[in-house]
């Protein structure tokens, strides 16, 4: 079974070559592809880390690498962990060089980094379903807890404990603090697009108007712009570690949260919290005269206190309009699916009337003309065709009056029940269309209630229309099944298949309410329904309904007799009749 974190990252396994079983060698190749990805990414991710590293010391402000570690656990299968983890460790060589820090640093460093990563992938594949969305209040907030703050406080207490004890540290508080701030700020700034930009691409951005993108370019140059005032400001007289100005980009940050989401925070963090750091780990600007380790901590507390409950909100904002988006769509669905009923209810009034006038109307008149010609018929002889031609036109007449009636209200489901309702429906519509059709029906335990028959009926009347309008199919299927209290009816057809999305959008501009109108039946009924289409490939229908009558069938109506294999050309022999 595929884990939802795999299916939003398929294009990222199509590219590697992991996504279908095509062979070792292919496989390999995949695995191949994702160590020098992940590779090329750890080493250029830390040549920019380290332009963020505080002077003399090993700490960087911002380490993009343990987000490339993150993003290659989430986005591959865990059997190819181990090349993701040690193409990191060989670009971590790589980065320092075997001469710039002593082996057992580097590695305890690069065990740090991988476990902080593997941690968590762990976390997020367990509480955020694998790669967080980023469109909901909770899985952000799941996010956060996960990645941001339990993470890197686990992995930051350890490494503090280590060094700590080595000697390497005077103080484990401030060597615990430095590298949780430093992992909790790159988790917050760069790994929400990351993720967005290698599972959606760029896909999203082409959907936004102009003025979306005129409106991002103020806002990154405003950015920059008080960015630059800030640092070019002279430190505070009072000695505070960040002057009263550097509030000044909480406005963009929320700016960007409103109007940009979760990842709209991340980039406008990720800038300012870039040029901050650098400028402060340089002792520049407003940060001239103050301790670099100071200056930064500082500086990354601030930005981590103010970036959790703004993107907090950007989640609660972007989910608050996601739910007005679908009920704005789930009213105008309503709306027009309304309009096409009112229509169809008058074409179906037309419809009967024009039946009974041209039919029912003709067949009483002919037989008023026979009565009153009766009437001045004096000859018994000549009374008799008159008589043999109203009894033929009064049955055809009786006969019509059933049709109509079984058009409005299928009595069989009052008398006989739903299994023969269904199989006589079956039977009538392959007889008039030509194709072969079977039936098969489970014993039913209880009679489902009248609400329940009567949404199976239309709706299968509906699938069977569309069959002979549209489909072109030689072979149909219908199948009534019992399965965990639900009643499952399944419709499956040879025909000519279609694009489910393309006639979705063409019933929700309104030209044509088929679909519509079976998935209100169902929803109506408390049920479901799944359509599977393909061109070229048939259609399968399955609505489930909930079997909520207690009423035992002997109760209500005998069951009917099984129709002959040969009756019309109806098989009832039952099939194998699943869900796709």
């Amino acid at each position: 079974m595929v884990s939802p974190a795999l299916k939003r990252s398929s294009s990222v396994l199509q590219w590697a070559g992991l996504s279908g079983t095509r062979g070792a060698w292919a496989d390999r190749l995949g695995v191949l592809r994702v160590a020098l990805a992940v590779g090329a990414g750890y080493f250029v991710g830390g040549k920019i880390g380290l332009l963020f590293g505080l002077p003399d010391t090993n700490i960087a402000v911002l380490w993009p690498p343990s987000i490339v570690l993150v993003v290659g656990l989430l986005l591959t299968p865990r059997r190819i962990w181990w090349a993701v983890l040690g193409a990191g460790l060989v670009a971590r060589l790589s980065l320092h060089g075997p001469l710039a820090s002593p082996l057992p640093i580097v590695l305890l460093y690069y065990a740090a980094n991988a476990g902080g990563a593997l941690l968590t992938a762990l976390l997020l594949q367990r509480f955020c379903d694998g790669v967080p969305r980023f469109d909901s209040f909770a899985s952000t907030a799941r996010f956060i807890v996960a990645a941001v703050l339990v993470a890197p406080a686990a992995v930051a207490f350890l490494l503090a404990a280590i060094f700590t004890h080595l000697r390497w540290v005077p103080d484990f508080g401030m060597a615990w603090q430095a590298r949780f701030l430093t992992d909790a700020l790159s988790m917050l700034a760069l790994l929400p697009p990351a993720l967005l930009l290698l599972t959606s691409g760029l896909t999203p951005l082409r959907r936004h108007p102009v003025r979306r993108y005129v409106e991002a370019a103020v806002l990154l140059v405003l950015s920059l712009g008080v960015t630059a005032i800030l640092h070019w400001t002279e430190p505070s007289p009072s000695g505070n570690s960040l002057p009263s100005l550097f509030f000044a980009p909480v406005a963009l940050l929320v700016w960007a949260g409103i109007r940009f989401g979760v990842v709209g925070v991340s980039v406008s963090l990720l800038l300012v919290a870039a040029t901050s750091v650098w400028h402060a780990s340089h002792g520049l600007g407003s940060f001239a005269g103050q301790p670099p380790a100071d200056a930064v901590l500082g500086l990354q507390l601030f930005l981590v206190e103010v970036g959790l409950p703004i993107m907090l909100m950007a989640a609660l904002i972007d989910e608050r309009r996601g739910i007005a988006r679908n009920l704005r769509e789930s009213n105008e669905r309503a709306h027009s699916l309304a309009g096409k009923l009112i229509r169809a209810q008058e074409r179906e009034r037309t419809l009967i009337a024009r039946e009974l006038h041209d039919e029912i109307g003709q067949a009483l008149t002919i037989v008023k003309i026979n009565l009153d010609t009766m009437r001045l018929t004096q000859d018994p002889t000549d009374r008799s065709p008159l008589l043999d031609e109203g009894v033929a036109i009064v049955e055809q007449a009786i006969e019509q009056v059933r049709d109509l009636s079984l058009l409005l209200r299928p009595a069989m489901l009052e008398h006989l029940g739903l299994e023969a309702a269904l199989r006589w429906l079956v039977k009538t519509q392959a007889q008039r269309v030509g194709y072969h059709a079977t039936f098969a029906a489970d014993e039913l335990p209880v009679a489902p209630s009248p609400d329940v028959q009567i949404t199976c009926y239309r709706v299968l009347q509906e699938a069977l229309t569309n069959i002979a309008r549209h489909s072109r199919a030689r072979n149909v299927s219908v199948a009534l099944q019992v399965a965990d209290g639900q009643l499952r009816l399944t419709v499956r057809d040879d025909g000519e298949g279609f694009d489910l999305a393309t006639v979705r959008q063409r019933a929700c501009e309104g030209s044509s309410m088929g679909l519509l109108s079976l998935e209100e039946r169902a929803s109506l009924a408390h049920g479901r329904l799944s359509i599977v289409s393909e061109p070229g490939q048939g259609t399968t229908l399955i609505l489930s309904l909930p079997l909520n009558c207690s009423i035992p069938l002997s109760q209500v109506h005998p069951r009917p007799r099984r129709v002959s294999s040969e009756d019309r050309g109806v098989s009832c022999v039952p099939e194998a009749v699943g869900p796709a």
